[in-house]
């Protein structure tokens, strides 16, 4: 296989898993008033190169729709997922991740994670298996997250 081809496959590749992940996480029922998202320009925003555009991660969201910066209550969430690439760049090594699930304002420091930490990373070498073990988490948070809310 050519450089050229090899390059094509493994962007074919990203994009499919990066239209697999956000078909997986629309299944999460989003909180009243909350939308998931995807940025329709996450695999194209560098000069249209994928491989290029998903160096730094390719992201999904979770957050208020419409946004509203002064909400108490709301609910953001960010999956940024990343593609691993072998030594010559031509095929998928493995992929990773990094969970971001908040409440409160999202400025001034208004805002306190629902995780244990501030984020959580996850690697695996197949999809399927990475979104698995970040739903494990993201349903742990929502339900923290819906708990915190009725409280109020």
């Amino acid at each position: 296989m050519t450089a050229a081809a090899a390059a094509a496959a493994t962007s074919a590749q990203i994009a499919a898993d990066y239209a697999a992940a956000t078909g997986y996480f629309d299944l999460f029922a989003p909180p009243t008033g909350h939308a998931w998202t995807a940025d329709p320009s996450a695999l194209s925003w560098f000069a249209g190169d994928i491989g290029l555009s998903t160096r730094h991660g390719a992201s999904l969201f979770l957050r208020r729709s419409p946004g509203d910066d002064h909400d108490r209550h709301q609910l953001h969430v960010e999956i940024r997922l990343f593609w691993n690439r072998s030594a010559d760049k031509q095929t998928l090594v493995d992929r990773q991740a990094i969970l971001w699930c908040q409440t409160g304002r999202r400025f001034y420091g208004r805002n306190h994670s629902l995780l244990p930490g501030s984020a959580a990373h996850y690697r695996a070498t197949q999809l399927p298996r990475l979104c698995s073990e970040i739903a494990d988490d993201l349903v742990v948070a929502m339900q923290r997250y819906l708990v915190e809310a009725a409280a109020i």
